[in-house]
């Protein structure tokens, strides 16, 4: 699989082990081979003309990966490197000859050579690659004049979730199941990372052992927070008692639905506010099994 053809619960959890490496290489190779003749004789080349010469190369492979990942880095180079400078989508402009629609065919060989297979598939393992996605699409600032502005084609939304409507349900359902709570290695993003080493709460409650015991109840918050209202209505008989665990049951639930089908990235870090709810759901979820044990 390809990384782009991962689900996002793969996408949270690194690692290159279903990384098509032979068929990354093969197209690698194939595509090194056609800019180096083409370089030979042109200096410059259009994009268009790039793109065509490229897709040629599609025609000609059988194996039904290859071509897939023929049209993948394509794609990846064009719209990473050949297309424009955005610092927020993590795109920069290279290869193009001033006030021109130009390319240096030289500048665009170096950069598939340039891709080294496990670093670069490694890399993709992440999700930032559906956040780079759904952040088109989202409100950006407006560099021309003041205020924000929206994707030209966000009307375009609707008719490409009901396109498969079965993925959107899919990837939401696996960002609400599978987005741990537990985070192997620590945030790199500016001075976060200082947050275990500059820490007035003792070590043993932000790193191991405690967070072994800390991911049970915020990875299954669903499965505890279901049990606490199924609980609730069948076996709290005090009306008070049933309401207000009633309430703190289906507070998380609702919640997390609307946080998984809405939002693309960083589930959990939305999923703070909600933490004493999910804790008190699991805390009273082990009582009751604890007390219907010592019952019988």
């Amino acid at each position: 699989m390809r990384p782009d053809s991962e689900s996002i619960r793969k996408k949270s959890q690194p690692s290159v082990a279903d990384a098509q490496y032979e068929a990354f290489n093969n197209v690698q190779k194939l595509i090194i081979n056609k800019i180096s003749k083409i370089s030979k004789d042109y200096r410059l080349i259009n994009l268009k003309k790039f793109n065509k010469e490229i897709s040629s190369l599609i025609k000609n492979l059988e194996d039904k990966n290859e071509k897939v990942m023929m049209i993948f880095v394509k794609s990846y180079v064009i719209n990473n490197y050949l297309t424009q400078n955005n610092k927020t989508l993590g795109h920069v402009l290279m290869c193009k000859v001033d006030d021109s629609d130009k390319y240096e065919t030289g500048c665009i060989l170096s950069i598939f050579q340039s891709i080294n297979n496990k670093n670069f598939f490694m890399a993709r393992q992440d999700n930032w690659n559906y956040t780079k996605l759904a952040l088109q699409f989202a409100r950006q600032r407006n560099l021309d004049a003041p205020g924000y502005q929206q994707h030209p084609k966000i009307d375009m939304l609707p008719e490409i979730i009901l396109a498969m409507p079965s993925l959107y349900i899919t990837q939401s359902v696996l960002t609400l199941t599978s987005m741990t709570g537990r985070v192997p290695v620590q945030t790199g993003l500016g001075a976060a990372s200082k947050f275990y080493e500059n820490n007035i709460i003792p070590n043993v409650f932000l790193a191991s052992p405690f967070q072994k015991f800390y991911k049970m109840p915020i990875n299954y918050w669903y499965i505890f927070s279901f049990w606490s209202l199924f609980i609730s209505i069948f076996f709290v008989k005090k009306v008070q008692k049933r309401n207000m665990n009633l309430l703190v049951s289906l507070i998380p639930l609702y919640y997390g639905f609307f946080i998984s089908f809405a939002t693309y990235a960083e589930f959990m870090r939305l999923m703070i506010p909600v933490v004493p709810f999910i804790i008190y759901n699991f805390m009273f979820t082990i009582k009751y099994i604890q007390e219907s044990f010592s019952r019988e």
